[in-house]
């Protein structure tokens, strides 16, 4: 899990290959963290989701799953009983 700190502007950013659900390998880089451990963890994050792992955080299981809902599901008004 390689990190590297931009000499420019001092911060740390994290870039790696993976493979995607085509089987495809793709390159992602992502700039601008403070801390080479928050590089890290962004990074372990990222593959974990990708890869369908169980060991990815439960925020970020729900974060899938309602992304694969959002195309199915449908904003519906609130509605209020008012019991007068």
């Amino acid at each position: 899990m390689p990190t590297y700190k931009d000499k420019k502007t001092g911060l740390w950013y994290c870039k790696f290959v993976f493979t995607d659900w085509a089987g495809k390998k793709t390159q992602k880089k992502k700039m601008g963290f403070k801390l080479q451990k928050e590089a890290k963890a962004y990074e372990t994050e990222f593959l974990s989701k990708a890869h369908a792992s169980c060991d990815m955080l439960f925020s970020s299981l729900v974060e899938l799953y309602m992304e694969d809902c959002k195309p199915r599901l449908k904003l519906r008004p609130m509605q209020i009983n008012n019991f007068s």
